[in-house]
């Protein structure tokens, strides 16, 4: 593939296949890839974090990359003990910024309204006893969105 044996594939979830993943192994390759949630290790892992916590690693602390005030960019990683059906490691990789957004912007997301959004953010604070350590502020952001009245392409006369 790579025309040399030490290679690194990096793949979305499609290289996550038996013949895929055995083909870059013997070839001597590495790959990365995101696991489908179709497969039983995710449904394991799943399972899992509804009974206990993982042994999570920190792994990457740095500062919020968009906003100097905002909460710090914290990725953690869980090595799977069992690993894959193939025999490969699974690492697990977590993070902060990533779960909150998902929870707030997310598509089905159950937190509407500032009042419920500030209740989450106690929740967290006093989960993690950061309370006295964190000041939080919440600044609502208008969405512009345009809708057009009438079907079809909008042209130069649309309103």
């Amino acid at each position: 593939m790579a025309g040399r044996a030490d290679f690194l594939y990096v793949a979305d979830s499609k290289l996550c296949s038996a013949d895929n993943l055995s083909f870059i192994d013997r070839a001597g390759g590495r790959f990365v890839t995101v696991l489908p949630r179709s497969r039983r290790e995710d449904k394991h892992f799943r399972k899992l974090l509804q009974t206990e916590t993982p042994a999570w690693e920190l792994v990457w602390d740095r500062p919020n990359a968009r906003r100097r005030e905002g909460a710090r960019d914290l990725w953690s990683v869980y090595r799977d003990p069992l690993g894959s059906t193939e025999g490969f490691s699974l690492i697990w990789v977590w993070s902060t910024l990533l779960t909150l957004r998902r929870r707030i912007l997310g598509a089905r997301s159950r937190i509407c309204g500032g009042a419920r959004i500030d209740l989450e953010v106690e929740m967290i604070l006093e989960q993690h006893r950061v309370r006295r350590y964190l000041k939080v502020k919440r600044v609502p952001r208008p969405e512009h969105t345009f809708k057009q009245k009438q079907r079809g392409r909008p042209g130069h006369r649309s309103p």
